[in-house]
């Protein structure tokens, strides 16, 4: 479908979509600080309130999980409405309370369980929900798939942070973990600052505006879940949530345990060598277009099934013999894991947003994309749970391995490109301008 036809970008300077995309980007760095910020905190609060670090997960990252599906679900009609910049910008002011509220209420698992579900609603709803619309609206046809890859690097940008300053914080807190995870209000700050300077340079591209377009949602919106692809985005989608949220979640558990097949390293060396998986992270995400246009001839389809099959293939390498023999096997093999992994989400994002009409992206995104954390909680849930039935880390990185062999032969069999929507036509361009 030919989206420069139907969105053109009326009025929006080189300059200012730049601006906008460092915005985006700085959203997507504090969501993933905010997200995973438990992650390396996990055997602090196991040992404080005497629970297993497999149960403590089963509440921190799930939980968000689950209130981040519905927060994307809640927030798609939104971002058709309204734009997908007011919807981020409204959602890190509530993320900056929240965080400085934090330590305040995470006295017990209750406490901590319910400001988990708040994070999955203010964060990961609006922004996974708006990063296809923020594409569509913002940028040329040519430049979305760079700025989707650009955003999921500031995703591993704010776990690969996160764990730089998180570790020596803790030391220095003599592990006191709440005031650690409070200091995940600074890049929910400097988003809030950036998004707000955009509101001065200029307006959103007029193109989308929701009372034009609004005869054709509904007719469309009902084509799109008529598709078979697109309940598989959302299920893939939750293929890489999961894979993504295991690997994060229970790695520097991994490292750092000393039972249960860890390895127990001391948190100096885990913390830098967790490191290198955002290393891989941010890498892959800023290559991915590179690597998709003159490798693989831009197809989304067999891309997208090398990377889940290869993120599968060296996540199982974590627990092999090669990775633990010494620190820069592992180290090696947690670069290519970031690399393969980070990908993921972004390719089947830019095919939603280049086969699905932008005036229900907010829509598209929000079902596909809310069914993606539901399943990436289910996901996240089993790993918790293998954890505690086999008493080993092995059981993530197979659990892992095949969820990434299923969807690379889900994607080889069903990621085809959609025509539909060229058939039934689309709405001529509007005038030049723009709305608030």
């Amino acid at each position: 479908m030919d989206h420069e036809a139907v969105n053109p970008k009326f009025g929006v300077s080189p300059a200012h979509r730049v601006l906008v995309g460092i915005a985006a980007l700085m959203a997507w760095i504090n969501i993933g600080w905010v997200i995973v910020g438990f992650a390396p905190l996990l055997p602090f609060i196991s040992d404080e309130l005497n629970i297993p670090v497999g149960t403590v997960m089963l509440c921190v990252f799930p939980l968000s999980s689950l209130a981040g599906g519905l927060g994307i679900i809640l927030c798609g009609p939104l971002i058709d409405r309204y734009g997908p910049r007011k919807v981020l910008f409204v959602s890190t002011i509530l993320c900056v309370i929240y965080n400085l509220l934090l330590p305040h209420f995470t006295h017990n698992m209750v406490e901590i369980a319910v400001l988990r579900i708040i994070t999955g609603l203010i964060t990961q709803g609006p922004v996974f929900a708006g990063n296809s619309a923020m594409a569509q609206r913002w940028f040329p046809h040519k430049e979305q798939s760079t700025w989707i890859g650009i955003w999921q690097a500031g995703f591993a940008i704010g776990m690969a942070v996160m764990y730089m300053v998180y570790f020596p914080l803790v030391k220095y807190y003599d592990g006191e973990w709440r005031d650690v995870a409070a200091f995940a209000a600074v890049p929910s700050a400097v988003a809030f600052v950036l998004l707000g300077i955009t509101f001065f340079f200029g307006k959103e591209p007029a193109a989308v505006r929701h009372e034009e377009y609004a005869p054709l949602v509904k007719r469309d919106f009902a084509i799109a879940r008529l598709l078979p692809v697109f309940w598989v985005c959302g299920i893939l989608l939750g293929c890489a949530q999961g894979v993504m949220e295991s690997i994060n979640g229970l790695t520097a558990s991994y490292l750092m345990s000393a039972t249960q097949g860890g390895l127990n390293w001391l948190p100096f060396k885990a913390g830098p060598a967790m490191g290198f998986i955002q290393y891989g992270m941010v890498a892959g995400a800023f290559l991915m277009s590179t690597v998709l246009y003159f490798i693989f001839r831009s197809s989304l389809k067999w891309y997208g099934s090398f990377l889940f099959l290869l993120s599968g293939v060296f996540a199982l390498a974590m627990i092999g013999s090669f990775a633990k023999a010494s620190l820069w096997h592992m180290e090696l093999i947690f670069v290519i894991v970031g690399f393969f992994a980070n990908q993921m989400f972004p390719v089947v994002t830019t095919f939603i947003t280049q086969n699905f009409p932008p005036y229900i992206l907010g829509r598209v995104f929000g079902v596909a994309g809310g069914i993606s954390i539901l399943l990436g909680a289910f996901f996240s849930g089993l790993a918790g749970m293998l954890l505690n039935w086999t008493d080993s880390y092995k059981s993530i990185y197979i659990l892992i391995f095949a969820i990434g062999l299923f969807a690379c032969i889900l994607i080889a069999f069903t990621m085809n490109p959609i025509k539909v929507f060229a058939k039934k036509g689309t709405p001529e361009p509007q005038p030049a301008g723009g709305v608030k």
